[in-house]
């Protein structure tokens, strides 16, 4: 059984019974009256953590009525499973735009320091699959995508229409029909074939990716144009040109034809 506790009204020490009955405070010294102590409390291990319990009850009881009423409202459930997954996307495409921000703020300030001092000397990262020739320098390099145009065929599409008349003769009728429709026809689309590393040395431009790679010499690039986020490398004797898709494209344009200029 749990013994009853009392407070000393002079000095706050906790008393028990036969202290209380005696009228005297072991602690203090000082002699009380019963009216003047505080309402016995009970201690046991029970009612040790009374405040942590009513709130698991409370929170418990809360959590059990939402529960119920988006039961009986299955749209609200329907919302939380269009919004939550709306809200996760926009932060995180508001997190990447941050990051591209500060991305395409270092590029350009780079083209700004390369402009007023040259090139500065760059280690080849460990993870691109880089060897340089005797001379040969890297000056840039950033994750891209390796892109070209692939044919793609639109299907064939159409209705038709027909009639059937009957000829009188038991067995036999007249079927008339037409058909009228397009055929098809081939699109050329552009499309990310790789994704990789677009490296600038003080010889070449080129691409380091999974499946695809090249290597261009700056004499033989007879042209560069950005449009968007890509970049179209035309080649001296080349039909086509090299597509590469980063951004900011014409902060990376700079940086080629600065290499370019400042190269042998």
């Amino acid at each position: 059984m749990s013994e009853k506790l009392y407070t000393c009204p002079h000095c706050g020490k906790e008393l028990n019974e036969n202290s209380m009955f005696h009228g005297l405070c072991p602690f203090c010294h000082k002699i009380f009256e019963a009216d003047n102590l505080l309402t016995p409390q009970t201690t046991s291990p029970v009612s040790a953590q009374p405040n942590n319990t009513f709130k698991i009850v409370i929170i418990s009881l809360v959590c059990l009525a939402a529960f119920f009423y988006m039961l009986a409202h299955p749209m609200i459930i329907f919302l939380y499973l269009i919004i939550i997954p709306i809200a996760i996307g926009i932060a995180k495409a508001s997190k990447h735009d941050d990051k591209m921000k500060e991305v395409r703020k270092m590029i350009y300030d780079f083209v700004d320091e390369v402009r007023k001092d040259g090139f500065p000397e760059m280690d080849i990262p460990s993870q691109l699959p880089l060897i340089l020739s005797e001379g040969e320098k890297l000056r840039f390099a950033y994750q891209s995508a390796y892109c070209d145009y692939r044919s793609e065929r639109t299907n064939f599409g159409g209705h038709s229409a027909s009639l059937s008349i009957p000829t009188g003769i038991k067995g036999m009728r007249f079927r008339a029909g037409g058909f009228s429709g397009s055929a098809s026809k081939s699109e050329r689309v552009l499309k990310v074939l790789d994704s990789g590393f677009f490296i600038v040395t003080n010889q070449k431009i080129g691409f380091r990716g999974e499946e695809a790679t090249f290597d261009i010499p700056l004499k033989k690039i007879s042209g560069i144009k950005n449009e968007g986020d890509y970049l179209y490398f035309y080649i001296t004797g080349r039909q086509t040109p090299e597509i590469i898709k980063c951004d900011p494209s014409s902060a990376i344009k700079s940086i080629v034809e600065l290499s370019i200029k400042r190269s042998p």
